[in-house]
């Protein structure tokens, strides 16, 4: 006969093991949770920065959030001057997290730091100049991320995939589609109308020629300088060299910008026409006249351009 005493401590040990049994299954199948939306610091899933130069780099991950199941975004960023000066120990701040609906391209943006978190509020080029005439002048800077990306976003529940990458003024970084589809309920989203616009005079599209495409490559799309001719002096052009691998190339563009002191964030997605989508390419031109400029009136602006999973170079206009 077993004792009691034996008995208690077989239960209590079949207990414990069956804890951390479900516990392990548990942690295997939601490995990241998220107590608040955003924080700073390196952390197990951060990647891992190289020895050396710039970087703007970032993972997504499958967690867990206070309201449910959702996605991780966990970045690192590195740059010299003259970022370095211009940001300081806000340099997280100036790091736009961009996540573009993969089905129409709407817009949703923010920074990983707190909502309550004061303005960024950047060095201008004249103390950026006289700071790095000084003795102490740091080379480069550096710091770690991670938010919860549906909560600190607003992304609505409804949709499905995501494009995601990380803009800081004229560094853009890799794009990556987020991992599955997280169903959250009912949407609180921001509606689309307050988010981005669809104006036709904002955002203009003509056929482009092959001779316009043949150095693009398949899914390319490029921003060049503003028009100075007389016809259009207020015009930003690019093209776009559609997929035919990628179910979304030809579907919308979106168009964004940044003001550098600012930090104003705008953005305008349009519908591919139906006629156009037959072509191998097109080219689009935006009213910058009609886009309005930053609130603080002549500064840098930083443009860029996406269609489905395919980012534009950064152009940035005075």
């Amino acid at each position: 006969m077993i004792p009691s005493t034996l008995r208690r401590r077989s239960v209590c040990a079949l207990f414990m093991l069956g804890f951390f049994i479900v516990s392990a299954s548990c942690m295997a199948k939601n490995p990241v949770v998220f107590q608040r939306s955003v924080g700073k610091g390196l952390q197990k899933n951060s990647p891992k920065l190289p020895e050396t130069g710039p970087s703007l780099i970032f993972k997504l991950v499958a967690a867990t959030g206070p309201e449910g199941p959702t996605v991780g975004l966990f970045g690192a960023v590195r740059v010299g001057q003259p970022y370095a000066s211009r940001y300081g120990g806000r340099l997280a701040g100036a790091v736009q997290v961009v996540a573009v609906d993969a089905a129409t391209g709407r817009v949703f943006h923010g920074v990983p730091e707190r909502p309550d978190t004061a303005p960024l509020s950047p060095l201008s080029d004249e103390e950026v100049a006289r700071l790095q005439k000084g003795d102490a002048v740091v080379e480069s800077i550096g710091t770690y991320f991670h938010m919860d990306l549906y909560n600190h976003l607003g992304l609505p529940a409804d949709t499905a995939q995501w494009y995601v990458f990380l803009w800081l003024d004229g560094l853009l970084s890799e794009m990556a589609q987020t991992p599955g589809a997280v169903q959250k309920g009912k949407s609180q989203s921001v509606s689309v109308e307050k988010l981005d616009t669809q104006q036709s005079d904002v955002l203009m599209f003509s056929a482009a020629s092959a001779s316009d495409l043949q150095m693009l490559q398949p899914g390319a799309i490029r921003l060049k300088d503003r028009s100075i001719s007389e016809k259009s002096p207020n015009t930003l052009r690019g093209m776009l060299r559609f997929d035919p691998e990628s179910s979304d190339s030809a579907k919308w563009i979106s168009v964004l910008s940044l003001c550098r002191n600012t930090r104003e964030f705008k953005s305008v997605t349009r519908k591919i026409p139906g006629n156009i989508k037959k072509l191998q390419g097109i080219i689009f031109e935006v009213n910058t006249e009609a886009w309005g400029a930053c609130s603080a009136g002549d500064e840098q602006v930083f443009f860029t351009a996406v269609s489905g999973p395919f980012a534009s170079n950064v152009l940035v206009m005075e």
